[in-house]
């Protein structure tokens, strides 16, 4: 089975954010699942806001590439990763209640 889902890079100041949710080993890129109906720059969108609070236009995000790799802990599924540069953002990165770290 296909997991598929959206990631963001966003670097300022140099620095790449990565985020490590409550109760995961692991940092990642923020994103996440994308929901029936939406496109995958949509859920990152919708992701970025849930996560940090920021708003993002779809036009502030170029296309970073399709990666597909074995899915942590569920290794019979494959996680498809739809992976967009951020170009540009308003607010201020806040993690949510859903973060544990950035």
């Amino acid at each position: 089975m296909e997991i598929h889902k959206a990631a963001g890079i966003i670097i300022k100041g140099r620095k790449l954010l990565v985020e490590r949710s409550k109760g995961k080993e692991y940092f990642i890129a923020p994103g996440g699942s994308i929901d029936p109906g939406e496109t995958s720059g949509q859920a990152l969108i919708r992701e970025l806001w849930e996560e940090f609070q920021i708003t993002v236009e779809e036009s502030s995000l170029t296309d970073f590439g399709v990666y597909k790799a074995p899915a942590a802990g569920q290794e019979d599924n494959t996680v498809v990763m739809e992976v967009f540069l951020v170009n540009k953002w308003e607010g201020s990165i806040t993690a949510s209640s859903e973060v544990e770290e950035i």
